[in-house]
């Protein structure tokens, strides 16, 4: 179980995502004071950004329920049914008093938490779908309906011929969906089309892991020296959880320090600059040393089915977890011909301290694309 988990409640206390958050809480003011229910979000970005954090922080915000599914739950249109059945809001209140209120309190305060407790709004509940990316078509199909005009449509048993479905209908409550996707390409456009806002999430920079990281030490009272909350960061490629990963590792390395609970520059360093886990500060792992090092000494572009066999690396953790980073960083470029190592790619690879625990893993010499 991960001792370190940074899961901050309202949008003041969320680090980073500053043009998302702005969107977000623009559009929250607006339909809080028009009292009418948020309009349905796409949250797109690479895992562990916060998509679901800030689904739960919009539900909290309007003091609404918050309901998480993931969209490989769904088979047929029943289970949507059940999904819905959840949701205890009965509705919105269109009190003319609440309007002024908001108003009112608006004026005053000028901000979002002022607007809220002076409202009187009832529970605005959010369903909050992980993996949307999923979706077989059929299914968002289903969801036109619901997201348009509040109005499921499913099959049910029929209760007058044996082994037969009939069709029915039901009006569910006003709710807003927030969609989770690290695929938003794989969404059909009429599907994209129905989420008033299509937000995407970005990686963290430094400066914003550090500050995650050093409320995450405070709040489970770990000392910590400055030195090691960078070398976490600069590991973490960007993002939370695995910075709260890591951070989770680096204290289990403290007692080679003899400073258990003690967060020091020594225990990041034993952890991740040895042959334990081996990620350097740029965030490299041993898969993408490979990587790079196979690259660099081909004489010409590379296929991914080329890499994977040399590498020993499956195409799907290539193309998902090794070549993202490494293109965000400029070390490779992707063509039609293939992959190549760029300058930078080459330069952070030659004499990199991992090569000596890749040894005989990618070979050097040899026929085809590989020079002597």
């Amino acid at each position: 179980m991960r001792r370190f988990k940074y899961s901050p409640n309202t949008f003041e206390t969320y680090i980073g995502q500053r043009n998302a958050k702005e969107i977000l809480q623009d559009s929250l003011i607006a339909s809080i004071k028009e009292n009418r229910p948020l309009g349905h979000i796409l949250l797109s970005g690479p895992p562990g950004l916060g998509k679901s954090t800030l689904a739960r922080i919009i539900a909290e915000t309007q003091g609404g329920q918050f309901i998480e599914t993931v969209a490989t739950s769904f088979g047929k249109p029943e289970d949507w049914k059940a999904l819905f059945e959840k949701i205890k809001s009965t509705g919105y209140r269109s009190d003319i008093r609440t309007m002024e209120a908001a108003k009112e309190a608006f004026k005053k305060d000028g901000g979002i938490d002022a607007i809220i407790d002076h409202s009187a709004i009832l529970s605005k509940p959010v369903i909050f779908i992980d993996e949307i990316h999923r979706m077989k078509q059929s299914q968002e199909e289903i969801l036109y309906s619901v997201m348009q005009d509040f109005t499921l449509h499913y099959t049910e048993n029929d209760p007058f011929r044996r082994n037969s479905k009939t069709m029915a209908w039901t009006i569910i409550p006003y709710c807003t969906i927030v969609g989770a996707t690290t695929e938003v390409g794989s969404l059909s456009k009429p599907f994209i089309d129905r989420f008033k806002l299509n937000i995407k999430l970005e990686p963290y920079n430094k400066k914003e892991l550090c500050v995650m990281i050093e409320l995450a030490c405070r709040n489970w009272g770990v000392t910590l020296e400055d030195q090691a909350v960078i070398g976490i960061a600069e590991r973490s490629r960007g993002v939370a959880r695995i910075a709260m990963s890591f951070l989770d590792t680096a204290l289990d390395y403290s007692y080679k320090t003899n400073k258990v609970g003690v967060l020091t520059k020594e225990a990041v360093d034993i952890a991740f600059d040895s042959n334990h886990l081996c990620i350097d500060n740029n965030g490299l792992t041993l898969n993408d040393i490979k990587y790079l090092y196979a690259l660099k000494i081909s004489d010409v572009p590379l296929s991914a089915d080329s890499l994977s066999s040399i590498t020993d690396i499956d195409i799907p953790t290539m193309m998902y977890n090794v070549e993202p980073h490494l293109l965000k960083m400029g070390y490779i470029s992707k063509t039609n011909r293939g992959r190549h190592a760029t300058q930078k790619g080459i330069s952070v690879i030659t004499d990199h301290p991992f090569l000596v625990f890749i040894n005989g893993q990618v070979p050097i010499t040899g026929s085809g694309p590989f020079g002597g």
